[in-house]
């Protein structure tokens, strides 16, 4: 499966984020500007590639939360 099959498969407006398999790295996220999200959507997903997760927000100290988040695992990177 690609990138773009697993996206298709969330509900809209689901927060998500691509995570290297190999480093652990965040490549991307649904935050991010179109351009940059276009760059992945063609990879290669690892065999389970779907896993519930959470974003912390840390920049401002009075408006500290959490919000469920699906980790997608990219093969390769």
């Amino acid at each position: 499966m690609t990138v773009r099959q697993i996206i298709k498969l969330l509900n809209y407006g689901t927060e998500w984020r691509l995570i290297g398999a190999r480093t652990g790295k965040i490549l991307c996220s649904s935050r991010n500007k179109k351009q940059t999200r276009e760059k992945y959507l063609d990879l290669l997903v690892t065999d389970e590639p779907i896993k519930a997760d959470f974003y912390v927000s840390k920049n401002m100290s009075f408006t500290d939360y959490i919000t469920p988040m699906i980790s997608i695992w990219v093969s390769g990177k």
